[in-house]
């Protein structure tokens, strides 16, 4: 059973061996914010069930759609929050629609990347950016 001395030991290691480090989750969500204005569009390319990187940035964007292969996926009560069931290598998206494309954890997942990376490129508007780890 984890006790909270155990935790306090934990922080205690996390602390002396990664102050100052930032992890990938950290890293992404800071890239996307620095490429993400207001009243942009964004598809989150394999949002995952509960859409979560979906729901943070949906203050901020104009429209968020993630798209993934989940039976079923939770928008929570945003208005401009949209999921979407789908393959990534044929986007159910008409294109230009989107400002940015984010993607996390999915490429290594992909049968034909390049196919998906066009996809990626076509929904894309000009000048629009793909974030992906």
């Amino acid at each position: 059973m984890f006790t909270a001395n155990d935790r306090r030991k934990c922080e205690q290691l996390f602390e002396k061996y990664y102050t100052g480090w930032k992890f990938h989750d950290t890293l992404y969500r800071e890239a996307i914010k620095r490429h993400l204005r207001p009243g942009q569009a964004v598809l989150d390319a394999g949002c995952g069930r509960y859409m979560k990187v979906c729901s943070e940035l949906a203050p901020v964007a104009q429209m968020v759609v993630g798209i993934d292969l989940e039976s079923s996926l939770e928008t929570g009560n945003w208005q401009h929050l949209y999921g979407v069931r789908g393959n990534l290598d044929q986007l159910p998206f008409e294109s230009e629609k989107f400002d940015i494309v984010i993607s996390r954890s999915v490429v290594e997942h992909l049968d034909d990347p390049g196919r998906v990376f066009r996809e990626f490129h076509r929904v894309l508007r000009c000048g629009g950016k793909v974030v992906i780890v």
